[in-house]
C-alpha cells in the first residue's frame, strides 16, 4: 500500500485465476522437447508481463485531469485502446488469445523455426515496440513495482505438478531477466526501473527447487509471520483498502465487530485461532463478514465469529492435505 500512494511509482499486480494456470498447464503437455518448452514459458511470461506493465500505465495515464498527452503517451494509449491489439483487454482475454494461438501452432523441425513461430504467435515484434514506447513514458518513474500472486491456484492434487513446477521456476527466471532487460538503454530504449516479486508458499517453493535445473541461481527471501502484530497489520490494511474514504483501522474495528471474544479483543482471538499466514487471517474475518451479513446483523457478533470459524477449519484441513501432497 506504501508503494500505491507514492505517486511515483507504478504498481502492478498479476494474480491468475485458476483456469487462467490450468490453461497455461495443458498447453504445457503438449510441448515435449525442453528447449522449445523452455523458450514457450520464457516468452510466455514476457508477453503477459509486458502487457501488464502496459495495461497499468495507461490506466494511470487516463487518470490525468489534463487528458492531454505527449507523443509516446499518444502512442501507448493508441495501441491498447485498438480492439484489434494482441494487448487489448484484461490479462484473462489476452491469456485466452495468445493460448489459442499456440495450441494451434504448427512448429516445424530445427530449434530456430520453431523459436520464430512461438514468437510470431506471441507478437514478439509488438512487445519490442512496446519496450521503446515504456521507455519513454515510465523513464522517470521512481519505480514500477510487478507483483506477482495467487500462482498456488494451480498447485492442485489433480493437476501434474511437474509441468505447473515448470511453468512456475520459468516465471523466475523470466523476473530476473526483464528488471536486467528494463534496466538496459540504448538509442532507441530508455531505462527503467521495474522489479518484480513473484509470491510463493514454501513448500511450492521447495518442490520446485528439488526438481528444477541450477535452482542455487534463484533469488529470493523468506518471509516469517512469527509476529502476529505485523500479521494483524495486514488485516487493518486490508479493512482500511476496502472504504471509499479514508477511515483508520481502530474506527473499523469498532464499529464493525464485536469488542470482545471469549473474553479476548476480538483481533487478538482471531489471529490466534489461525495458522500465522496472512491468507488464513484474511480467510477468516472474510468469512465472518460474510456470515455476519448474511444474517442480516450490522456488525459482527460472537456467533457470526464460531460460524466462520468452522468454514476456516476445513479450508485449513484442505489447504493442508494439498501442500502435503505437494510436498511427496
Amino acid at each position: 500500500s506504501e508503494l500505491r500512494l507514492d505517486k511515483r511509482n507504478l504498481v502492478v499486480v498479476i494474480q491468475p485465476v485458476g483456469y487462467d494456470l490450468s490453461g497455461l498447464n495443458r498447453l504445457l503437455r503438449s510441448y515435449r522437447e525442453r528447449d522449445t518448452k523452455g523458450y514457450l514459458v520464457d516468452s510466455l511470461w514476457k508477453f503477459l508481463i509486458y502487457s501488464e506493465i502496459g495495461q497499468a500505465a495507461v490506466a494511470s495515464l487516463e487518470q490525468r485531469p489534463s487528458g492531454t498527452f505527449r507523443g509516446a503517451e499518444q502512442e501507448l494509449l493508441e495501441i491498447f485502446r485498438t480492439a484489434a491489439s494482441p494487448l487489448a483487454g484484461d490479462f484473462a482475454v489476452r491469456l485466452e488469445r495468445v493460448l489459442s494461438s499456440l495450441q494451434t501452432l504448427q512448429l516445424t523441425p530445427g530449434i530456430e523455426a520453431r523459436r520464430i513461430a512461438i514468437s510470431e504467435a506471441l507478437h514478439t515484434g509488438v512487445l519490442s515496440n512496446l519496450r521503446r514506447i515504456l521507455g519513454e513514458v515510465l523513464t522517470e518513474r521512481e519505480r514500477v513495482a510487478v507483483l506477482i500472486d495467487n500462482l498456488d491456484r494451480a498447485w492442485r492434487r489433480d493437476e501434474d505438478l511437474d509441468q505447473v513446477g515448470e511453468l512456475i521456476f520459468g516465471l523466475l527466471g523470466t523476473a530476473e531477466r526483464m528488471s536486467m532487460e528494463f534496466a538496459r538503454a540504448d538509442v532507441r530504449r530508455k531505462p527503467v526501473n521495474v522489479t518484480l516479486a513473484v509470491f510463493l508458499r514454501t513448500d511450492i517453493f521447495q518442490y520446485i527447487t528439488r526438481t528444477a535445473r541450477e535452482p542455487d541461481k534463484l533469488s529470493f527471501s523468506r518471509i516469517a509471520w512469527d509476529d502476529r502484530e505485523f500479521l494483524m497489520r495486514v488485516l487493518d490494511e486490508r479493512l482500511a483498502a476496502s472504504q471509499v474514504e479514508p477511515t483508520s483501522a481502530d474506527s473499523l474495528w469498532r464499529r464493525y465487530f464485536t469488542a470482545n471474544m471469549a473474553g479476548v479483543p476480538v483481533r487478538e482471538y482471531l489471529a490466534s485461532r489461525t495458522l500465522p499466514r496472512p491468507r488464513d487471517i484474511v480467510y477468516l474475518a472474510k468469512a465472518a463478514v460474510a456470515t455476519a451479513i448474511n444474517r442480516g446483523h450490522a456488525q459482527v457478533l460472537e456467533s457470526d465469529i464460531l460460524e466462520a470459524e468452522k468454514q476456516y477449519s476445513q479450508y485449513a484441513l484442505d489447504t493442508i492435505e494439498t501442500e502435503a501432497t505437494a510436498a511427496f
